[in-house]
């Protein structure tokens, strides 16, 4: 196996993780990527999908954009952390922005992490692995 298949070798295999993105295509490109790893993928809309989805089902981590109709991420983040048995769950931020202070507001509602898009394949794996 190639170093830069290290993701692909089943270690994820039976991990479920929630992909929350308001656009089809990227959620699309990122469930194809987590499936390739054997991970079991679920996806959401928006916020309030995520939180529905969240609390419905057992999920291992959450990839979270930030702006989204109906409810962004952040809000969805911070609903999630107001109930006690989803405090441990890591909640990665997903955005487009790479401002200064974009890493400050995904901390101070409980995101665990931070990737930029467009996401790089190793970028996403070298975080859940963080995670995991």
């Amino acid at each position: 196996m190639e170093e830069d298949e290290w993701w692909t070798d089943g270690r994820y295999s039976g991990k479920k993780i929630l992909v929350v993105d308001d656009i089809q295509m990227n959620r699309e490109l990122l469930s194809f990527s987590l499936e390739d790893a054997e991970i079991e993928v679920l996806t959401a809309e928006n916020g309030q999908q995520a939180i529905d989805i969240v609390f419905s089902s057992k999920v291992d981590l959450v990839l979270m954009d930030i702006e989204m109709p109906v409810m962004n991420g952040l809000d969805a983040t911070q609903k999630i952390r107001e109930n006690s048995d989803y405090q441990q769950l890591p909640v990665i931020a997903m955005t487009g922005h790479s401002k200064d202070g974009d890493r400050e507001k995904t901390a101070a509602v409980g995101m665990n992490d931070h990737l930029v898009k467009p996401i790089d394949p190793e970028d996403l794996f070298e975080v859940i692995k963080q995670w995991f």
